[in-house]
């Protein structure tokens, strides 16, 4: 964890721990789905996501994003993501 020198934290966690994009973009539709099932989704899923994307700084194109919102709306995972636990 990234310390001053009174010992205090100075970054946040998330800072330190490297991740790709297909491993943002699978957090962020995972948060999307979970706020979908107890309707803190503001406006509608696409929408939603997109914001989040782009506030993650993560590019995506119309395709992928229509791909995303399927996934998210009907509960479904992309097993291929980084960090998907498969059983």
């Amino acid at each position: 964890m990234a310390t001053d020198h009174d010992g205090t934290q100075d970054a946040p966690l998330e800072d330190m721990h490297e991740t790709d994009d297909s491993e943002r973009i699978a957090g962020i539709v995972a948060q999307t789905r979970a706020d979908l099932m107890v309707e803190t989704v503001h406006g509608d899923v696409r929408s939603t996501l997109e914001r989040r994307l782009t506030d993650a700084g993560i590019p995506i194109d119309d395709a992928r994003l229509d791909e995303l919102t399927r996934q998210v709306e009907n509960g479904e995972t992309d097993v291929t993501d980084p960090g998907v636990e498969q059983i």
